[in-house]
């Protein structure tokens, strides 16, 4: 899966956050009088509801029980706020509270097991489906369906349990026949909320080694979350709203379409068979895994498309879509064997679709013609869904994406015009790492989404090299997944901690996608790509439609490996890096001609978690097989291939050793520097002090001596080393000077992360004037040499760093810069087409009009957004986002309150109302200003229809530079005098980065200033 960790990639604009917005705020007000629900948070996340029922068939609710589970539900996945959603006066004749007792000491609470028994498993389905998406009553949107399972008895079971979400299961239809002479009778059916087991208890055992075969039938609302098999709409060049069906299974969601087993290691084939609308204006088509094999006519209109039989696969892959999409196709072949590869999009979007088409095309080629076994089916389709929750899902033989994968000329900015070249290739990876070999269990998701990680940016690379995907990859994925990784509360690569539902979903994150994809890219270099790839097809191969984890993998690479005469342990390396969380910190000393002395320690991002973390344990103690790959400033190699047998390692069972190579020189030489970790893998590297300065005197003698990727390592492990309490942030400041004559995207985007963490904590201090001149220095050369005009033709880094390199130059009060932006926004409110502005500008141009412009810049696009906001139309809705964020912009103290205002009054959508929250308590001019509303209105706010987590976010960002300790008591007071249990966690987060601030403060405070005039930016105090 690609998106939103389901996320991938920080950047803005295509892979982002996606929110749930007032549903329990509506639902209370249908539900105001009728309806109370009580949500109990239990210390296990289990969630009781208790509803005192009239009529729910005003807002589609089946059945109470109906209610009760799904308010469940969202509370148990995060949405606590439902607690406080539907506010109802006290019932009648409540009978007075008893006397408080002293209550028994809490009983231990028995683990709940969230797997299936290991009795059954499922050979194959027959599911047939009928969703109804006709018509404009949404909550007509039903679907019936039956299901057929042909199930093994591997152990003597009287039940048979399976997962059921969502379903409501005829008991009545419930049946069961098998191979033996007797078949147990079933005698109840019965659903575990907790766990979304279905069971079937039966009259009996059923015999170990013999088959059966379950049958039911079930009902649903199509889900409307874009979780299950859900509806979803788009609007029609005539501006009719037209539904579709579509589904989003993993990890945990194909239970909620029908009643199965539920779990990646139980894999079965399927035969889909889907009915829809024949005779329809709409000419409504059927998708699934695999093709059409024959039409049969149904009742009342519809037809039935049978599906052809998938091969053995794992539930959460399945997938079908109903539409009236349309499709351009290629045939492509490899040796005998034909593919039909298709492209399905609306069909008011099918005219742009050609590009990501003819991309994908040449990816399933390169993937074809390098991995096997062979792509098992005789089709592969992509379908871009106008709502669809993650970026995109790898469903063997129908990968489902957002829209932002098809390319809109004059629309889609840079940043999602090379996420569409990844987020195919890492789809299409897939087919191989995680649909032909699965995850024995969610604990090596990895196995998934560290491949599919690796093999888009290599592909892509492949593809287009100038894109220079792979510095791409390090910079912004692997450095943003090392952040993460750098706290006592990260996880190991197996994770072995998920098992429930909510635990699965916490796994798909940046440890699991960009540190798997890192480590996979550690691997390929210690074999060479070549027998690396041979390596995974033998993998493959041997566990084709079966699954595996780390072990089976490294097996077969140190097989496959010792085939090749090549003594690589991939176990004895790797498995350290996998079964532990966080990575080393190398330190690197010289001491005389042709030895380095390294060191390694367990690197934790604070001084404080280091504290934290005295007594703790690990696999291996904390210590890491380390590839010491490096060059010095005799050599200036840093691209030198290595042979494995000419590895240098720091062992896992040493914390320290000697590197031995004549490249290193003599320390005595003051210019003479060492560079470790030249390939650039997971782990930072600190220096003594001699060297750190030999290498910032070389950076700013001739910086291109070192490449893009180890400057902006030296750049981003200089400050997080400095962080850490293990390196004095002097060499981490004196280190940004350079950038001031390179103009390379790579090296900047690594300052990026770090930068924003100085502007916070000077913001509000004496120092922030000087170092605002600093940047507005550093930044000049760049902002002369890119403008501000972008090109289609233009090589994308170069874009890329245009727009950061604008936002720098503006933001620090580069008048050039702010001037031309004004330019910008005139031709935009001179011109009808906002086209004339490149996207990738669009939203540096509106927020500069506002912040450096007049009111009537200000109307402009407050007109703008009201009137884009209002549109049903997808490009206008994300141009209103644009929008919606530069007002945020806004200097003015009343502008603010307006805004602030007209979020309460309802004048903002709703679905903008947490955006718009977070960015104006963010905006340093407006930080202040939320805070004190806040605290003068808290309870107002608080009981508003702002949504909880609005309301989190301004408090989080109104408060996020709070770094004195007046500020501290400021918080502790407010929290002492007013109730604030809605937020009570949110307050206490404040407290401890507040503290944090405070610490850090104390800590570089006086080394900022001592750089900041030792550059001359900071006059002497007169």
């Amino acid at each position: 899966m690609e998106g939103d960790y389901k996320t991938q990639n920080g950047n803005s604009g295509c892979r982002i956050s996606t929110t749930k917005g007032f549903v329990f705020v509506l639902l209370a007000a249908l539900l105001a009088v009728s309806v109370g629900i009580l949500v109990h948070l239990a210390g296990s996340r289990e969630v009781t509801c208790k509803v005192d029922l009239g009529s729910l068939s005003k807002v589609g609710w089946s059945s109470p029980s109906e209610l009760v589970t799904q308010c469940g539900k969202l509370a148990e996945q995060g949405d606590s706020h439902v607690c406080s959603a539907c506010p109802t006066p006290p019932l009648p004749n409540t009978p007075e509270l008893e006397p408080e007792t002293t209550p028994e000491p809490e009983k231990k609470k028995t683990p709940i097991n969230y797997r299936l028994p290991s009795t059954l498993k499922p050979v194959h389905y027959d599911v047939e489906l009928k969703p109804n998406i006709y018509g404009n009553d949404t909550s007509n949107f039903q679907m019936n369906g039956s299901v057929s399972i042909d199930i093994d008895v591997l152990e003597a079971t009287d039940n048979i349990t399976l997962h059921s979400d969502w379903l409501n299961v005829t008991e009545s239809s419930v049946s069961l026949v098998s191979d033996q002479p007797v078949t147990p009778t079933v005698v109840d059916v019965s659903v575990i909320n907790t766990t979304q087991f279905l069971v079937i208890s039966l009259d009996g055992s059923l015999v170990k080694g013999s088959r059966i075969r379950l049958k039911m039938n079930f009902t649903s609302r199509l889900r409307t979350d874009r979780f299950g098999f859900y509806s979803s709409s788009y609007l029609a060049d005539n501006n009719e709203t037209i539904y579709l069906a579509v589904t989003m299974f993993e990890a945990t969601y194909a239970r909620s379409a029908f009643p199965c087993f539920d779990e990646p290691a139980l894999k079965a084939t399927f035969n889909f068979t889907l009915l829809r609308k024949e005779k329809h204006a709409r000419n409504y088509t059927t998708l699934s895994n695999t093709d059409i094999i024959d039409t049969q006519p149904r009742d009342n209109g519809y037809v039935a498309d049978v599906h052809a039989k998938t091969p053995v696969m794992p539930t959460y892959l399945l997938a079908f879509v109903v539409s009236d999409f349309r499709y351009v196709e290629n045939v492509t072949y490899h040796g005998d064997r034909k593919v039909k590869y298709r492209t399905w999009a609306r069909p008011n979007l099918m005219q742009n679709v050609h590009l990501t088409h003819d991309w994908g095309v040449r990816i399933f080629n390169w993937l074809q013609n390098h991995f096997e076994p062979p792509f098992p089916l005789y089709k592969f389709d992509n379908i871009a869904v106008p709502s669809f929750r993650f970026g995109a899902m790898e469903n063997w033989g129908l990968a489902t994406y957002r829209e932002d994968i098809v390319y809109r000329p004059g629309f889609t900015t840079t940043n999602c015009y090379t996420w569409t070249g990844l987020v195919i290739a890492h789809e299409l990876a897939h087919q191989w790492f995680g649909n032909i070999v699965s995850p024995r269990w969610w604990w090596w998701l990895w196995l998934n989404e560290g491949f599919a990680m690796y093999w888009e940016w290599i592909l892509v690379t492949e593809l287009f090299p100038q894109r220079r995907e792979e510095e791409q990859f390090l910079v912004k994925l692997k450095y943003k997944a090392m952040l993460q990784d750098s706290t006592r509360s990260s996880h190991p690569m197996n994770n072995d901690k998920m098992e429930s539902h909510a635990q699965i979903e916490t796994s798909f994150d940046e440890i699991t996608y960009s540190k798997g994809g890192t480590l996979v890219r550690m691997m390929s270099m210690f074999m060479g790509k070549s027998l690396f790839i041979q390596a995974l097809n033998h993998y493959l191969k041997r566990h084709q439609y079966g699954v595996a984890d780390h072990n089976d993998l490294f097996n077969v690479l140190t097989e496959e490996a010792a085939s090749e005469n090549r003594p690589i342990n991939m176990t004895d390396i790797m498995d350290n890096w996998v079964t532990q969380m966080n990575f080393p910190l190398v330190h690197v000393t010289r001491s005389r001609r042709g030895v380095i002395h390294v060191t390694q320690e367990r690197y934790l991002g604070s001084p404080s978690e280091q504290e934290k973390a005295v007594n703790d344990s690990s696999p291996y103690d904390y210590l890491w097989e380390i590839p010491i790959t490096y060059t010095s400033s005799t050599e200036k190699n840093f691209t030198k291939s290595i042979r494995f047998e000419d590895r240098k390692w720091l062992k896992k069972t040493n914390k320290e050793g000697d590197i031995f190579d004549s490249v290193f020189p003599d320390s005595s030489d003051e210019d003479s520097w060492v560079y470790v970790n030249t390939e650039s893998h997971y782990f930072y590297v600190n220096y003594d002090l001699h060297n750190w300065n030999a290498l910032i005197k070389q950076l700013n003698h001739d910086f291109t001596v070192i490449p893009p990727i180890n400057r902006a390592q030296l750049l981003h492990d200089s400050w997080y080393i400095a962080e850490a309490g293990r390196l004095n942030h002097s060499i981490a400041l004196r280190l940004m000077s350079y950038l001031k004559d390179d103009m390379d995207y790579v090296p900047w985007r690594a300052l990026h992360r770090f930068l924003f963490v100085i502007d916070g904590h000077l913001k509000r201090s004496v120092l922030y004037d000087a170092f605002r001149k600093f940047m507005v220095d550093l930044s000049k050369k760049a902002f002369d040499h890119y403008g501000v005009v972008s090109t289609e033709t233009e090589v994308t880094v170069h874009r890329f760093q245009r727009t950061r390199i604008m936002k720098y130059a503006c933001y620090y009060g580069n008048m050039k810069c702010q001037k031309k932006v004004l330019e910008l926004f005139q031709e935009l409110k001179q011109s009808s087409d906002n086209s004339v502005i490149h996207p990738d500008l669009r939203s540096i141009v509106y927020c500069g009009g506002i912040q450096y412009g007049d009111s009537e810049n200000f109307e402009f696009v407050w007109s703008k957004y009201t009137e884009k906001a209002k549109s049903p139309n997808p490009e206008l809705k994300k141009e209103s986002g644009y929008l919606l964020k530069a007002l945020a912009c806004v200097r003015e103290p009343w502008r603010i309150t307006r805004l602030f205002q007209s979020m309460r009054e309802g004048k903002i959508k709703k679905d903008d109302v947490l955006t718009l929250g977070k960015e104006l308590a963010s905006n340093p001019y407006g930080r202040d200003l939320v805070w004190n509303a806040l605290k003068a209105s808290y309870e107002m706010i608080a009981m508003s229809e702002l949504s909880n987590k609005t309301v989190s976010r301004m408090i989080t960002g109104a408060t996020s530079s709070f770094n004195t300790q007046d500020r501290y008591v400021e918080i502790e007071d407010f929290m002492k005098t007013h109730n604030v249990t809605a937020h009570e966690g949110v307050f206490k987060a404040v407290l401890k980065k507040t503290k944090e601030n405070i610490e850090w403060m104390d800590r570089h405070y006086t080394v900022i200033e001592h750089w900041l005039r030792e550059t001359g930016y900071l006059q002497p105090v007169i």
